[in-house]
């Protein structure tokens, strides 16, 4: 009898609409490299459809990726139908809730993972989908993502990166963030993100990396809070930034509103307005929308807040142009199983979709439906392409002054909710209504 070649681990990441990753929506890859690196026979099938399910190769172990919302009904398909029941890792407070057999990837492995997956890059199909341009549109070629550290534990309300590596953060050593970068830098890849949550987490790390890549030819893009990246340019200087090659520094504003980002359990808003006022490396200010206790005032302040310190859309590649610019909306909230948030959110607020995703709007805050309109200007021919950009018509409403946001939600049946609340917060961070 012939006997099938059986790999030892296949693993699974299904397609999803949700094509921002970040974090633990990188364990496909962190894992698959971490067992590489131990030297076990692993296959990585990305971007899964059903459609492939009779395709998939003989394993001792199937490990299925699930890491964010719109892979459920796959996933469900593939803990039915696989040949042997499989195992599932990735957003774990999402696996538990519907049950199925879980696999945590465990620090250690984390760890050989983040340490060794730069060297895995040329098998892999899907890695950069999210990091693959420097988001400024002066700077061209690829764009390679590499953690230095992997978790945060902050613990901000609505941050399901938090809950996910339980508090803690994996960190690489120094030396070895440098023999990466140089090895990178050697395969001609010279174009990094940095993936952390935030790289600057430690202020004096933080400036022996950037150092040691003085005059390599590097350029860089990194992910900082406000308050660490204001304490480091406090400590060190901005000039070691600009030496290194650190070319757009991703700080997390949410909102401009400061009662808003309190809720959040986010400090740092006087920072941003310092780093705006100080930093001349170019700041990618990155913002959540609909998140409960967001109003019509809270869009005007960050709408404001972004027309000073923002990117104008022509600067930035197209993909990236709804965040940190003033009428892009970035990210939407959407309630994570297992963050502080998720178990009061049907008391805030109403959901227009079961499977969210974070750049279409699924979840609208009663502070928001129930707001009323004051004020309504004319929308003026420059701030059509804030519209154009979520494929709006600007004649999509007429708002009303006195009349709430839910009036037009009601009164409108042609129109989706999505659409409706997408116009209505665009139209608030321009200023057309207040």
């Amino acid at each position: 009898m012939e006997l099938r070649y059986m790999h030892d681990v296949i693993i699974i990441d299904p397609a999803s609409t949700e094509f921002n990753r970040g974090s633990f929506c990188y364990l496909p890859y962190i894992y698959f490299s971490a067992l590489k690196a131990m030297g076990y026979d692993v296959l990585l099938l990305e971007n899964f459809t059903a459609g492939e399910i009779d395709e998939i190769p003989s394993a001792k172990e199937y490990c299925v990726a699930l890491w964010s919302y719109p892979q459920i009904d796959l996933a469900i398909v593939l803990h039915r139908f696989l040949p042997e029941i499989p195992v599932f890792f990735g957003y774990y407070p999402l696996i538990r809730s519907l049950k199925l057999p879980i696999l945590e990837v465990k620090d250690d492995l984390i760890y050989l993972g983040i340490r060794y997956y730069h060297r895995y890059y040329h098998t892999f199909q899907q890695i950069l989908l999210s990091d693959c341009d420097m988001h400024l549109k002066k700077y061209g070629g690829q764009v390679y993502p590499l953690f230095t550290s992997y978790g945060c534990p902050n613990g901000c309300t609505f941050c399901p990166s938090t809950v996910n590596c339980g508090k803690t953060r994996v960190v690489l050593s120094e030396d070895r963030v440098r023999q990466n970068l140089i090895s990178c830098s050697k395969l001609g890849m010279k174009n990094i993100h940095f993936t952390d949550e935030d790289f600057f987490f430690d202020s004096g790390r933080a400036n022996r990396i950037l150092s040691s890549m003085v005059g390599k030819g590097m350029k860089f893009i990194s992910l900082g809070s406000a308050v660490n990246v204001k304490r480091f340019v406090e400590k060190y200087g901005e000039s070691i930034l600009v030496d290194s090659g650190m070319k757009l520094i991703e700080i997390g504003l949410e909102s401009a509103e400061e009662s808003l980002t309190r809720s959040m359990s986010k400090t740092g808003l006087k920072s941003c307005v310092w780093l705006g006022d100080n930093l001349t490396v170019p700041i990618f200010w990155l913002t959540m929308t609909f998140y409960p206790g967001e109003t019509i005032g809270s869009l005007n302040k960050t709408g404001k807040f972004l027309e000073k310190y923002g990117m104008q859309i022509k600067e930035l590649y197209g993909r990236v142009q709804t965040n940190g610019t003033k009428g892009g909306l970035g990210q939407f909230f959407q309630a994570y199983h297992g963050t502080k948030i998720y178990e009061e959110i049907c008391q805030l607020g109403f959901d227009i979709s079961s499977r969210p995703i974070r750049l279409i709007p699924s979840f609208i805050p009663y502070s928001f439906f129930h707001d009323v309109v004051k004020k309504v200007r004319v929308i003026r021919k420059s701030e059509r392409q804030w519209f154009d950009l979520y494929r709006l018509p600007v004649d999509l409403l007429q708002p009303i002054v006195g009349q709430t946001i839910a009036n037009h939600f009601e009164d409108n049946k042609l129109l989706s909710h999505r659409d409706i609340a997408t116009f209505l917060a665009v139209c608030a961070r321009l200023g057309v209504i207040q």
